[in-house]
Formats: structure tokens, sequence, C-alpha cells
């Protein structure tokens, strides 16, 4: 029978719902303790062989995830505090949160979920904090071992697996005071010094600042569609600015390069402005203690446009193979704000994902 809740005020509907709750695990519980007994040691190697890139230990060894990890909290000690996660968080997190569907989740019965994006996590973790007393500005900083349900293959990149470890930040803010910017501009800076640290074989470094009102904006010009886009998100092999044929350049790095082209009078000042923006606020500063990073105003992007609020960055760097990849991806999110219930709340998050850089690690072991 279903739960109304009318006639009912909020603390009695929530005490109705978790009895029926409580009464359901309970029940679930039991069958799958029932179940469990009737399994033959020979069929749990089956489902092993057949859940391979769930099950499996990663191709890529331990001690060098443990050498990027200690690179990556040594570089950034200074300005986040490093945190052990556990591996799993409340139930519904990712997909209350953000458009992440539960199926790409794994799910238990106990009202939980294995983590699969730690930087949700310590989003929670920041305001857990924020309720009980903590000034808003908080800093966290983990390497930990995730998991997803969705199929990597398809010919996508063949370095990501179901489980993978990432190095994740996330600071957390009151938006007063340009403290967005702020908490940006301490993420980048430490990315840098994160990347530099692991002493990869690197020609270039490109930090790319987009705004996301303005690229869907450009999208919607070009009658881009955005589930296409959604849908090819982590696809190599789909540009958005060509398979929509959108005479822009990806990226810019001055005003003067945005004055040379030819596009539609109100977007173009869109662009003009949005840039004019990022410029003052984010780029120049982070020029002046980066002198040898390239800083871009982003425009050609697919990933993240329904997962961060306004402005997002990627860390993109070129190896000397001629290889390149984004090695970081971040941007502001209202995660802490829906948690507390109080829009003033926001915060920056990021990862890195170490299973490409395992591969090319330069460090003597």
């Amino acid at each position: 029978m279903g739960i109304s809740k009318i006639n009912l005020n909020d603390d009695e509907y929530y005490k109705l719902l978790t009895e029926h709750s409580n009464k359901f695990n309970s029940t679930m519980l039991d069958i799958v303790r029932k179940r469990t007994e009737k399994i033959h040691p020979s069929t749990i190697l089956k489902n092993y062989e057949r859940r391979a890139s769930f099950y499996q230990p990663s191709s890529e060894n331990p001690i060098i995830y443990n050498y990027i990890s200690n690179d990556f909290y040594r570089s950034i000690s200074n300005d986040f505090e490093c945190v052990e996660l556990s591996p799993i968080n409340s139930i519904g997190l990712n997909s209350i949160l953000t458009l992440t569907s539960q199926n790409n989740v794994l799910s238990t019965l106990r009202n939980s979920e294995v983590v699969s994006d730690s930087s949700i996590l310590m989003a929670l973790e920041c305001a857990y904090r924020i309720k009980n007393g903590c000034d808003s500005n908080i800093n966290l900083a983990s390497s930990a071992r995730l998991l997803r349900m969705q199929n990597y293959g398809n010919g996508k990149k063949s370095h990501w697996t179901q489980h993978f470890r990432a190095c994740s930040l996330v600071s957390s803010f009151r938006n007063v005071n340009n403290n967005v910017f702020d908490a940006l501009i301490l993420q980048i800076n430490n990315w840098i010094k994160v990347i530099k640290s692991m002493e990869l074989n690197i020609e270039s470094i490109d930090v790319n600042v987009c705004y996301i009102p303005l690229i869907k904006e450009i999208y919607k010009l070009y009658g881009a569609d955005e589930i296409t886009i959604l849908n090819n998100s982590v696809n190599p092999d789909f540009d958005v600015f060509n398979e929509y044929n959108i005479n822009l350049k990806n990226k810019f790095s001055s005003l003067s390069q945005i004055e040379k082209i030819n596009f539609q009078k109100d977007c173009l000042l869109s662009i003009k402005n949005s840039f004019t923006f990022i410029e003052e606020k984010i780029l120049s500063k982070l020029r002046e203690s980066n002198t040898d990073v390239n800083f871009n105003f982003h425009l050609n992007r697919k990933s993240g446009l329904n997962y961060y609020r306004n402005i997002c960055y990627e860390i993109v760097v070129d190896f000397s193979d001629k290889k390149n990849f984004v090695l970081v991806d971040g941007g502001v999110t209202d995660w802490t704000g829906k948690l507390l219930s109080d829009s003033k709340e926001n915060c920056v998050t990021s990862g890195m994902g170490l299973e490409y850089i395992s591969k090319v690690y330069r460090k003597v072991l």
C-alpha cells in the first residue's frame, strides 16, 4: 500500500516512511541471506569471471598510485585538509545533487551506495560541518578508489575502467565578496603544483576556463541537441563544433583574438563580455603566478554542462610524445546549497583520474 502525505505533518510522514523502509530493507536482507546460503563456491568464481571489469584488481601498479597520491597530498597540504573517505555514502547522493542516473551507482539495501564521485561525498562532509557550526570556507582533498556502473567501452578511451583511483579537491564557500573566484584560483593554482610535482614528460600545460551559460547560448544558436551532446560527453570522437558546423575557435587567450572573428552580433557581444569578465576575475590573476602556463577562455565544451553551475575549467597537458589529455576537470556547483537549503552556499569541485597518469609517471620508484 502506498504512503499518502494527506493529513500528516512532515515529522509524521518521515516517521511512517522510515518504518515502511525499515520493513522493506529487513525483508530484502532476509531474501539475500537465504539466496547466498544456496550459492556454491564455483558459482562465485563464475560470477567473478562474468563481471571481471567490476571485480578484478586494477592492471596498474599500486606503488605508482601511492607515489602519485603522495605527490598530490604534499603539493596541496598547505591549502587543503587531506581526508580518507569512506567507501560508501548515503543513497541518492549523486542522483539527487546531479543529473547522474541512479543506475550508474552501485546501491545497497542498507540505504547506502558505493562511492562513485569522491568530490560529492566531500561536499556532503562540508555541508555537515557547516551545519554543525564550522565556517563555510572549507577545503578538502582526497585520493580514493571509485566505482561506476556505466560501460566505458564502445570506442571510448581505453584507459577508462569501471573502478579507478582519482584525486579530488572540494572548496566550499559562502557566495559573497567574490569567494567563488578565490576558490577557483586556489584550486587551479594547486592543481598546477600537483602536475609539476609529478615530473611528467610535459611540453605544455593549458588551463581552459569556460562559462556554461554562454556555451549553451552558442549551442542553442546553432541548433545543437543537448541530449546528443550529453550522451557523447565522454566520447573522444565527438566534437560539438565539427558536428554542428560552429565556425568559432575552440578557445581564446585575448580579447583581440575575439574581435577578429565573424559572428552574429548579439552572440559576439556575449562572448566579449564573458571573456572580459573571466579574464578580469580569474585568468589575469592566475597568469601572475604561472608564467609558464597557457590560460584560455574555452568555448567548445561538451562535458559537465548540467553538472557544474556556471564557471568550469579543465587542465590539458601536452606530452612530449604529442599526445594530449585532460588531466583535471572542475567547476562551481550548488551541492552544499542544496544540502543546506541555502542558495548562498556553494562549492568548487575538481578531480584528476590516475589511470592514464600511472602509465606515464616519470619518477624513479
